[in-house]
């Protein structure tokens, strides 16, 4: 019998705190958070190497916060889908977390890729928002009282599973030197 685990996946939303996963999802199940350097979105032309900076420093910073919350960091170079499909092989994914991407058109369609994958392996997606962009509308008229709520939310907290967590800031910042490091390694991986 496989374990049974459920997912973070990370994608723009790299913090602790103001994070409606880590307020809400099921302390009691073993958590995987997993962030993806996919190939075929950082060869695209609007993937610029301070994006690949920016993701580092922001993953190197919160993967220490995150084994503070007993929950471990995978950062892969791979594509999502694959290894949401290798990663079913070996555990029982109870549920797969992320944040509404509002990203490009390539990252449009791998998640709808990745929900497409999900539904018929009958794994649960719970999909939060991270920002004023409202998706799945079928028209305008409700955006503006779906923005005005969205605003007047509470700032989200680690559960209190969590907050006895020692989080501490590092020191994270990278030289350009490194990103390009980091970069050549990510492609050949």
């Amino acid at each position: 019998m496989k374990e049974k685990i459920q997912i973070i996946w990370l994608k723009k939303n790299l913090r602790i705190k103001d994070n409606a996963i880590l307020a809400n999802i099921n302390c009691e199940n073993p958590s995987l958070a997993v962030y993806f350097f996919e190939p075929h979105i950082m060869n695209l032309p609007d993937y610029w190497d301070f994006h690949l900076k920016f993701t580092l420093e922001s993953l190197l910073e919160l993967k220490p916060k995150l084994q503070a919350l007993w929950i471990p960091l995978l950062i892969l170079p791979y594509n999502a889908i694959e290894w949401f499909q290798y990663l079913n092989t070996i555990y029982e994914i109870d549920d797969i977390y992320s944040h509404e991407e509002t990203g490009n058109w390539e990252t449009f369609m791998r998640d709808k890729k990745v929900l497409s994958w999900a539904k018929s392996s009958d794994i649960p997606v719970t999909e939060y928002h991270t920002n004023w962009v409202v998706r799945r509308l079928w028209d305008r008229d409700s955006w503006w009282a779906i923005w005005q709520d969205r605003m007047n939310m509470d700032i989200y907290e680690p559960q209190e599973k969590y907050l006895w967590a020692n989080l501490q800031e590092s020191d994270t910042k990278l030289s350009e030197e490194t990103v390009k490091k980091y970069k050549n390694q990510i492609s050949y991986l």
